[in-house]
């Protein structure tokens, strides 16, 4: 059994904080408004009966930057909008500026806690300060470096007399678009150019920040493999300058197989072809539908003990669910980080 991810830790951490002040809580609600569905993180109650949602962020491999804020702001919005809660707040794992923090606040009616503020909460018990020590520990220190205490009252959340005047917007976003292009493409033969038009352009929706260059069946020059798409990293995030600089990779390569079935270890094998480490391109994304079977991810795990190329496998339902944390401010890179770290942890001699 895998650990559990760390964004999962610092969301059960932070609900065990509410519970340790005495409220109730409970975890990961959903509310089905007109069709669709609404989640949110941890909703809090208490003695007096007063509700309050908390939207939950850990950031791994970058700082928040301000749109992500305010995707993850306007998330938490639409939830205290279909539940006509008015009190509302955003827990972020690492530090704010202040100053953007306390803009955020007045511009939306919020109330966000950051490091600062956890680190003044989790004193009440020794052991949500350990949990939250290790797991911050795990972060680098580009991302999470702050250890300022702000002295905070937890009741703070209770006290807001309004739900915000900002409009919410209940229609479709790319991110849920580019879900449903997905979800409506066939496995198959016939789609399988469709699928790789569709692939690409939700990676460059997700990593258009952090990776350039987006080639797509770009051949070698002996004219004898072909790459479905082929990037190029850029600096600027944790994830991605870890495999540009433990992998000796500047270039990503992915695959997209459109099979009903599982990918086998054929495919792993003709894969590892491309990859070259002189040519700086010694990592590839294969994304299917149905994920690998037991010989294709032996096969990878054989590839990467022996040669040191990494194959990651991606299946449909990872997309989506980098999709889904793209569009509410999380770190799709993330999400990627957990996934070649569990590999990494994994691998057998």
């Amino acid at each position: 059994m895998y650990e559990a991810r760390l964004g999962y830790q610092f969301e059960d951490l932070c609900a065990d904080l509410f519970r340790a002040y005495g409220f109730i809580v409970k975890q990961d609600e959903v509310q089905e408004v007109s069709g669709r569905k609404y989640y949110y993180d941890v909703l809090i109650e208490n003695e007096k009966g007063e509700q309050a949602i908390a939207e939950i962020k850990l950031y791994r491999t970058r700082k928040a930057s301000r749109s992500m804020l305010k995707k993850a702001i306007e998330k938490l919005l639409r939830s205290g909008d279909v539940s006509n809660i008015k009190n509302l707040v955003l827990i972020i794992g690492s530090s704010l500026q202040s100053e953007l923090k306390k803009e955020l606040e007045s511009e939306y009616g919020i109330v966000i806690f950051d490091s600062k503020n956890l680190i003044s909460l989790f004193s009440i018990n020794t052991n949500l300060s350990d949990r939250y020590q290790s797991i911050t520990n795990d972060i680098p220190k580009s991302v999470f470096n702050d250890i300022e205490v702000e002295e905070t009252n937890i009741n703070i959340i209770f006290s807001l007399t309004s739900l915000s005047n900002h409009r919410i917007d209940i229609s479709q976003s790319t991110a849920e678009l580019l879900e449903a292009m997905l979800e409506n493409i066939k496995c198959g033969k016939e789609d399988y150019r469709l699928f790789e038009e569709t692939c690409t352009e939700i990676l460059s929706f997700l990593f258009e920040e952090y990776l350039t260059g987006w080639h797509e069946q770009i051949k070698t020059s002996d004219d004898l493999n072909r790459y479905d798409l082929i990037c190029r990293i850029k600096n600027g995030n944790e994830f991605w300058n870890f495999i540009k600089e433990e992998f000796k990779s500047r270039y990503i390569i992915f695959e997209f197989k459109n099979y009903c079935s599982k990918i086998k270890q054929t495919q792993i094998y003709t894969t590892e072809k491309y990859l070259f480490q002189t040519a700086l391109r010694n990592v590839c994304f294969m994304i299917s539908r149905e994920g690998p079977d037991r010989g294709a991810i032996l096969a990878s795990n054989g590839v990467l003990r022996e040669t040191g190329k990494l194959i990651v496998h991606l299946t449909q339902n990872d997309i989506i669910e980098m999709l889904r944390l793209k569009d509410s401010g999380s770190e799709p890179s993330d999400y990627l980080f957990d996934q070649v770290d569990q590999l990494l942890l994994t691998l057998s001699k």
